[in-house]
């Protein structure tokens, strides 16, 4: 070998063992942990109804008169619920009336579920109208009233309050 090769043999042998003998970089350590997460969404629901309105009947006729109004109940998807009315303001022996104020008189009215009259909706259990919900969470139902052909009805402006309530 000729010095000039010995020389760079040399040379290329000190680097490589001074480069080993540096310490090279350590790999990056980690640590980890889990965090649980949980959330509870609560069932809810809202309620809207329209006013039944009966409009304007001759009381020499002793009218029978129907109307309709609807409720409509938003609630999260899926969630069943029930729909009650109660009695309104003035009740009497488990029937509605509605009260003209000027003459302190009443006028007998009901709520039914169906248009045929026959399934009466109030507040307890049975006469409660029950729904699930759809996927979309909306329901709309309808109130059908009606007033009975009473002869004794006096001429005036009739009103009462209903409560609806909706149970979920």
């Amino acid at each position: 070998m000729d010095s000039r090769h010995v020389a760079r043999f040399v040379t290329l042998f000190a680097l490589s063992t001074v480069g080993a003998a540096w310490p090279t970089a350590q790999a990056a350590t980690a640590a980890s942990a889990t965090m649980a997460v949980s959330v509870e969404v609560a069932p809810n629901c809202t309620v809207a109804a329209e006013p039944l309105v009966f409009g304007t009947t001759d009381a020499a006729q002793a009218p029978s008169q129907t109307a309709s109004a609807a409720i409509e109940v938003s609630c999260g998807a899926e969630v069943p619920f029930t729909v009650a009315l109660d009695d309104g303001q003035f009740p009497a022996g488990g029937a509605r009336r509605a009260l003209d104020p000027a003459s302190g008189r009443y006028l007998a009215y009901d709520i039914f579920a169906d248009p045929a009259h026959t399934t009466r909706w109030g507040a307890l259990g049975s006469q409660s109208v029950a729904a699930v919900t759809s996927s979309a969470g909306t329901a709309r139902l309808t109130a059908y009233g009606m007033i009975g052909g009473d002869p004794r009805i006096t001429a005036g402006r009739y009103a009462d309050q209903v409560t609806v309530t909706t149970n979920f």
